[in-house]
């Protein structure tokens, strides 16, 4: 992903006080396309994701980086997310209600200047009202390349590992590169 080519980084912002300041000029020219924070851009902001960075994502973001989506992952989602859906509720009891994004835009929450997108799934009851509450909570689902997940044989085929409650055991970080 590289830097937008056509722009002068030095006309974008500047940095003031160990802060990254964008320029009027700047937010006036390029405000009104400014990325709001997703579900899948909330662990870059947070510098939890071990192949970005809060920066690269704010650039993202403030549209001085390109950002690429691997078509491949993008189908991936499409095909698996369902799917998920599906088994996270039957297993756990939960109604959850999709969204077209051609529908909504894009962004359920046009009226949250900092949060948008949209979520894997609402909770809602029988009736279709939202249901938001301790054991109702949003669906937003990850997907994970297979390396990252144990797996072990189990009568010559490959299983993959479960704790207690079920739930697929993801490797520590580094922990793959021991078992190559």
């Amino acid at each position: 992903m590289p830097f937008k080519k056509d722009l002068n980084l030095s006309d974008c912002f500047k940095i003031v006080d160990n802060q990254l300041v964008l320029s009027e000029k700047y937010k006036q020219e390029y405000g009104s396309k400014f990325k709001k924070i997703t579900g899948s851009r909330f662990p870059n902001v947070l510098g939890i994701n071990e192949f970005n960075t809060p920066f690269i994502e704010w650039l993202k973001m403030v549209n001085l980086y390109y950002e690429t989506m691997d078509p491949i992952l993008s189908k991936a989602g499409v095909v698996i997310e369902p799917k998920v859906r599906e088994y996270i509720m039957n297993k756990f009891k939960i109604n959850y209600k999709t969204y077209d994004p051609i529908k909504v835009g894009f962004d359920l929450f046009k009226d949250n200047q900092i949060f948008g997108g949209i979520p894997d799934g609402e909770p809602v009851d029988q009736d279709g009202n939202l249901l938001y509450d301790e054991n109702h909570p949003m669906l937003e689902i990850k997907t994970t390349s297979i390396d990252k997940l144990s797996y072990k044989k189990v009568d010559g085929l490959l299983r993959m590992m479960v704790d207690q409650s079920g739930l697929p055991i993801v490797k520590a970080k580094r922990e793959k590169y021991f078992e190559w």
